[in-house]
């Protein structure tokens, strides 16, 4: 793996961090980080696919902004799982989706056990399981 490669993957690591710390210390994704993501996932995608796939990230926005007006899950964990599914092909966006949702399972359980009255009330740190599965995703 060459230096640029590695360097993506490194800074999108170091942003998807900041994300997870600020979800998890107050349930909040800021467009700040979701901004900066999406360049770097677009730049990511061009280097190691040599292309960037819309159609997919269109389609989970839509379908995300359904699943946040029923409250299900929050505007910003919508927003950063499209902005990732920028950086993938479409057979590891399957994956992410699959990967993302067997983790959200997991970070719930984990939650429930470490502090369940705060999971309870302000519901799951989404931004772990996103992180996870796109981490999955790329490196499986």
């Amino acid at each position: 793996m060459d230096v640029i490669r590695l360097s993506l993957i490194v800074l999108i690591v170091s942003q998807l961090l900041f994300v997870c710390y600020s979800d998890i210390r107050h349930r909040i994704i800021s467009n700040k980080f979701i901004i900066s993501i999406s360049f770097n996932a677009i730049i990511f995608s061009l280097v190691m696919h040599h292309t960037v796939s819309i159609i997919i990230p269109i389609v989970a926005l839509f379908i995300g902004y359904i699943i946040f007006h029923f409250n299900v899950m929050g505007g910003g964990d919508v927003k950063l799982i499209t902005v990732l599914l920028l950086a993938l092909t479409a057979e590891q966006s399957l994956n992410f989706i699959i990967y993302t949702a067997v983790m959200g399972g997991v970070v719930m359980v984990v939650g429930l056990l470490i502090n369940r009255v705060d999971i309870q009330k302000r519901g799951v740190p989404y931004a772990v399981a996103i992180t996870a599965g796109f981490l999955s995703s790329v490196l499986i």
